[in-house]
């Protein structure tokens, strides 16, 4: 990341559907927090370099990955015998990572927050509360697995530095509280309490990991699975959903399975290679693409990319335009009446047992001053292919972890049916999405009981 890192979050409110000891379901909404609807492709493309060297350094270091969400926290609720006192509830913005484990909000008056004046969670105002020491199992996990933790205070407080990219890292010390998940109290979830961040921007108070990894709210949760469908109207909501609530069934569903490194906790698939209408790339062995919510562009790796574009510049009939920001293949939008669907080839991405056919707008954008640009960017060498989430718009895309296994199904997210069994009256349960910047966000609560 950069200096600072420019968040783009998606809000969620949860709202618990069904739940059972062994593989809950939830239901959550996103909502798009750009205020104009519009991308700026510019400041997308340089969150979207910052974000892959963070994905590479992830991936060089055997660390885990995340995919960022926005968090409400509500502060405090207090238990009287049967009945819940709801006090003032304070909000505080999440960002959700794919590409990270740790799940961290900010926590009382921390000593250096970037950025300040986002709301912090109290420790002390809540009962249920409490700090983990360096022999509980997470702990065990940033101390040895992951190298980012520290034992203090006697090996009565698991202290973490937690690296995204320099100098862009957050620490503070692991503990656990009751989170609340659509209503429903899930006790004991670990997270870290933050005293010092830098290198964030935006109203971000804490960050919820979503990834493979063991810290993950996934993984705490054990959700066998999640999914989600972005939405391309920022008045819209998208959906959201853990469990077995998020398997996807109907015509058009095609299944990848995830790649098997037992240390590569992002969600990679094995990316063969892609058609530019008639014609298909070489195959240069299974090369690894990660399907990140948290990165805007899509990034390909030498000489899938350089194949890929040339394909791309041979077919597509419309005036050059000059490069820029990284894109390399930019053009004058038509403005004669012209369908761009019509002026640019088709694209579709092979993976294994899956052809991923892509709508236009999902790989042609408008970067301003009527040009358009291919959203596809050369990945520097070593950083790996990536999936941006310009280009998962209109598609649900399901995370099957228990079978390691992504699967797709196109769709419109903007128009989706409100879920079955659904009140009415009762708010879509859908996840509203920005592709602007490097992360996406989700709204979570954490349920504090007073004393």
């Amino acid at each position: 990341m950069a200096t600072k890192v420019a968040l783009l979050t998606l809000t969620f409110s949860f709202l618990l559907a069904v739940a059972n000891a062994n593989s809950p379901t939830f239901r959550a909404t996103m909502i798009r927090r750009t205020e104009t609807g519009t991308i700026n492709f510019t400041e997308a493309a340089r969150q979207s370099r910052h974000r892959l060297s963070m994905l590479a350094s992830r991936l060089d270091t055997k660390t885990t990955t995340s995919s960022r969400v926005v968090d409400d926290a509500q502060i405090p609720v207090a238990i009287d015998g049967d009945v819940l006192h709801r006090h003032a509830a304070a909000e505080a913005n999440a960002i959700v990572d794919t590409g990270s484990d740790l799940i961290w909000t900010k926590c009382g008056a921390c000593t250096s927050w970037e950025p300040s004046g986002s709301p912090s969670y109290y420790p002390s105002n809540s009962s249920s509360f409490s700090k983990q020491p360096c022999s509980a199992r997470l702990c065990r996990v940033l101390l040895y697995s992951m190298n980012v933790a520290t034992c203090g205070a006697g090996g009565e407080e698991c202290d973490y530095m937690y690296d995204y990219t320099f100098p862009t890292y957050t620490q503070g010390y692991l503990a656990s509280e009751t989170f609340t998940l659509g209503g429903n109290a899930v006790p004991g979830i670990g997270f870290g309490c933050t005293n010092i961040s830098e290198g964030f921007n935006g109203t971000a108070s804490g960050v919820v990991g979503l990834s493979r990894g063991p810290v993950s709210l996934v993984s705490q949760l054990n959700a066998s699975a999640f999914m989600y469908c972005l939405t391309r109207d920022a008045s819209k909501t998208s959906p959201l959903l853990f469990g077995s609530s998020s398997l996807l069934t109907g015509a058009g569903v095609q299944s990848t399975p995830l790649t098997s490194d037992p240390s590569d906790s992002f969600y990679s698939v094995y990316l063969h290679n892609i058609s530019i209408g008639g014609v298909m790339t070489s195959e240069y062995g299974s090369t690894g693409a990660i399907f990140d919510s948290g990165t805007t562009l899509t990034f390909l790796e030498e000489p899938l990319y350089s194949d890929t574009l040339n394909a791309l510049l041979l077919q597509t009939d419309l005036t050059k335009a000059p490069d820029r920001d990284g894109f390399e293949a930019c053009y004058v939008a038509p403005n004669d009446g012209t369908s761009l669907d019509k002026a640019v080839p088709s694209m579709v991405l092979h993976f294994d047992d899956a052809d991923m056919g892509l709508p236009v707008k999902n790989y042609f954008v408008d970067v301003g001053d009527g040009v358009v640009c291919w959203v596809v960017q050369m990945s520097p060498f070593g950083s790996g292919s990536v999936i941006g989430n310009a280009m998962q718009v209109d598609f649900h895309v399901m995370y099957d972890v228990n079978n390691s296994v992504l699967s797709f199904q196109p769709a419109n997210c903007d128009n989706l049916p409100a879920p079955p069994g659904s009140r009415s009256g009762s708010p879509r349960l859908l996840p509203k999405f920005d592709v602007v910047f490097l992360m996406a966000a989700l709204l979570f609560c954490i349920l504090c009981f007073s004393s």
